[in-house]
């Protein structure tokens, strides 16, 4: 493990400096910060979780705003296709594939290529879509023969998975929406929680939210005036809101909106513009 990390570092050394000879004099200048991040956005995803492992400096860098946003930049260029493969002997695998941008003219053949595979125990779901590259997982495992729902968010281009915290409720029923803010860049997981089982009729009362990558995980309650029903697994995160069917207490169909950045609700009725509706 030594030798492998001490080659890594070689490598990244080569790249990261220049030599320049003056005068028989030869010395190494550091490359400028956005030449290494145009080298480093060209690289697999899996290549840059590895890098940040050289030392601090470089995570620091890789953990930048700026080149974050550089990265999924070039990825969008180069459109993925995630596939979810469920294997009882293993866990749930997760693959990508190019996305053909003109299927009837390439000919040649399109393979997948394997990213992660995370165990479970008894059973798994994948409630939403993914968002930003990421998948929110829910597993049941097995803990002192009770079992245990677990929610998960997982990166396949990275291989890294991160177990959310237990929400403090004495509700039953508990729902999960997966959501990213394009403004602040951030990844906010909303849980909503009811006094009974899931399904018609059945309001959720309470509202909290959970926002990733602040170090501290820990759930904050917010406000919605008008208690309302998430139809199940129907919900989409598009431009920081998350897009869901629901029902309020008199069994009405409508749409819910859920700001992530400003974390505010808006039920739209069909009645209503899309531009009107209820601000919870």
């Amino acid at each position: 493990m030594k030798a492998r990390r001490r080659n890594v570092r070689e490598d990244w050394r080569i790249i990261i400096t220049r030599s320049i000879t003056r005068s028989n004099h030869s010395m190494e200048e550091p490359l400028p910060i956005d030449l290494i991040f145009e080298v480093l956005s060209r690289l697999p995803a899996k290549s840059i979780a590895i890098s940040r492992c050289v030392s601090k400096l470089w995570a620091s860098m890789i953990l930048r705003p700026c080149f974050t946003e550089l990265f999924l930049t070039r990825s969008w260029a180069r459109p993925q296709v995630l596939l979810a493969c469920q294997d009882h002997n293993d866990g749930l695998s997760f693959f990508s594939s190019p996305q053909l941008q003109n299927p009837d003219v390439s000919s040649s053949p399109v393979t997948a290529n394997y990213h992660m595979t995370y165990p479970y125990d008894v059973s798994f779901e994948i409630p939403g879509l993914p968002v930003h590259g990421l998948v929110c997982v829910i597993t049941k495992r097995v803990v002192k023969r009770r079992k245990e729902t677990v929610h998960v968010i997982c990166n396949p281009s990275t291989g890294e998975s991160l177990t959310l915290p237990k929400v403090t409720t004495q509700r039953v029923g508990v729902r999960n929406l997966f959501g990213y803010d394009p403004i602040d860049k951030q990844f906010k997981v909303l849980c909503m929680t009811s006094a009974g089982c899931t399904g018609d009729g059945v309001l959720y009362r309470e509202h909290q939210v959970l926002t990733l990558g602040t170090g501290n995980l820990l759930w904050r309650k917010i406000k919605c005036c008008i208690p309302h029903a998430p139809a199940p697994e129907q919900d989409i995160c598009i431009n920081g809101v998350l897009y869901y069917p629901a029902r309020n207490s008199t069994a009405e169909t409508m749409l819910a909106c859920f700001d992530v950045r400003s974390e505010k609700f808006r039920l739209i009725t069909r009645m209503q513009k899309p531009s009107g509706g209820l601000e919870l």
